[in-house]
């Protein structure tokens, strides 16, 4: 009786250990297949992506600006108070009588009274406009994602052409100055 227990023990002990490689392999084959599928999902996603061309984005981003013809800046828009420019921006670094100049580049010019904002500008590499326009992208990328522009001037002696467009309410525009064929700057404003 003895030896009929040891071997039922010594069984079951083995069976439970074979079991538990069982269950490993289980488990190891279910992780093979989620990473397999996660895979997939992944490629699916970059394929789709890569299919979408840049036009159809640009498009899309186009019915945006289309709707007010306003762009903003980093979220702001001129006619707000120096208030609401400095809880968005944080301090200025510096400032003199109508100018407020922050760590990111931009400058912000304030009206006579230094209440309101009347111009945010750009001229430093890394603010994108919601359109996906930045300083030190190509002149062509102007017109692809603004369209044409309502008002364009070109200098031919510096080689600096300027683009305008105006908001539907005739209070705003967006200039955009490319130099040698590179956006140089940006700059939304209160028209006069």
């Amino acid at each position: 009786m003895k030896k009929f227990l040891a071997t039922a023990i010594l069984a079951t002990l083995f069976l439970t250990g074979c079991g538990t490689d069982a269950a490993n392999n289980v488990q190891e084959k279910k992780v093979d297949e989620v990473k397999q599928e996660t895979a997939q999902t992944v490629n699916a996603v970059q394929n789709q992506a890569s299919s979408t061309t840049t036009h159809e984005v640009l498009d899309a981003k186009k019915s945006i600006f289309n709707e007010t013809r306003e762009v903003p800046i980093l979220g702001l828009l001129p006619g707000i108070s120096v208030e609401q420019i400095i809880s968005v921006l944080g301090e200025p670094v510096s400032r003199d009588k109508e100018e407020l100049f922050f760590k990111n580049g931009l400058k912000v010019e304030l009206n006579d009274s230094r209440s309101t904002v009347e111009k945010i500008k750009i001229r430093s590499e890394g603010i994108v406009t919601p359109e996906g326009l930045a300083v030190g992208m190509s002149e062509d990328e102007i017109q692809a994602r603004y369209g044409a522009a309502d008002k364009m001037d070109r200098d031919h002696d510096d080689g600096e052409v300027e683009y305008k467009y105006y908001s539907r309410d005739g209070r705003k525009s967006f200039k955009v100055t490319a130099r040698g064929g590179v956006v140089a700057e940006m700059e939304s404003e209160l028209r006069d």
